[in-house]
């Protein structure tokens, strides 16, 4: 015994004698036609949504611009926790590099950091670059930024 109330359901009495007791019903069959033009519009609502947010997901970590950057190559470990640099670190750096350690290269002027990476994946960096650790060097490539953190993939060194 009940009576339809919009798109919340039916309301049903649970109590003749006293003070009636009203509880909803929540199911899809009581929805009624508003409740099912109400699920569609929901349906489409966070299609729209989860679209938009997958294409500046997409769209945000596909952007690289070309960069040309100047600066000094540096081994992130012994560069960032002992502060190791310069020509007399020189073997060392290389020895890092060539070890898996990340390639730092130190941009003179404003003391920005980029992580180096090879152009493509799957692929060590180029010897260049490990055969110039602790020199100043001019590495043309792309940019990519991600976390507070600077990237440049190394196509060019010079």
């Amino acid at each position: 015994m009940g009576r339809p109330f919009g798109l919340y359901g039916e309301l049903e009495s649970k109590s003749q004698t006293e003070i009636p007791f009203v509880a909803v019903r929540w199911s899809g069959a009581s929805y009624g036609q508003g409740g099912r033009t109400m699920k569609k519009t929901m349906k489409t609502m966070m299609a729209l949504y989860l679209g938009l947010f997958l294409s500046i997901g997409i769209a945000a970590g596909a952007s690289a611009a070309e960069t040309t950057v100047s600066g000094h190559l540096r081994d992130a470990f012994c560069f960032l926790t002992l502060g190791a640099h310069g020509p007399s670190h020189h073997d060392c750096a290389m020895g890092c590099a060539k070890a898996g350690i990340p390639v730092l290269l130190v941009q003179d002027k404003t003391d920005q950091y980029y992580v180096l990476m090879p152009s493509k994946d799957k692929q060590p960096l180029p010897s260049t670059i490990v055969d110039k650790m602790e020199e100043e060097v001019t590495v043309t490539g792309q940019e990519y930024s991600k976390g507070g953190m600077s990237f440049l993939t190394v196509e060019s060194v010079k």
